[in-house]
């Protein structure tokens, strides 16, 4: 699907565009949302209920601020939603919040260290 997705933002015109810069952590960071209408594009079988209606790439440039150094980073993501773009922007946002979160939890709690003695987790519900 990623492919398929990069190919159609090559290939068809963004119909909405937004940018960001933040600076913080030591850093800048200049963020590009491009959004593509992919409704009716050729989806995989698997793909063909789900109602993707939008995709979105994001293009991430950093510049650390001590070194100089310069990164770019892409990514893609898929949304039954159209419109709304700036509140899409920030779920993308806001979903490395959570990322960054629950690894800082995983490394000062260990939870990916636990593991459960028991074995069947096998839940009888009764309406």
């Amino acid at each position: 699907m990623k492919k398929q997705i990069s190919l159609a933002s090559e290939k068809q015109p963004f119909f909405a565009k937004l940018k960001s810069e933040e600076k913080g952590h030591g850093r800048i960071e200049l963020r590009k949302y491009e959004f593509y209408d992919v409704l009716e594009m050729k989806k995989d079988e698997r793909w063909q209920g789900c109602q993707i209606r939008t995709a979105i790439k994001v293009k991430r440039e950093r510049v650390e601020l001590k070194s100089g150094k310069t990164s770019v980073e892409e990514s893609y993501y898929l949304s039954n939603e159209v419109g709304n773009y700036e509140e899409l922007a920030e779920a993308i946002r806001k979903h490395w919040q959570v990322e960054t979160n629950n690894h800082i939890r995983d490394v000062s709690l260990q939870e990916d260290k636990m593991r459960s003695k028991k074995r069947n987790y096998s839940t009888q519900w009764q309406a």
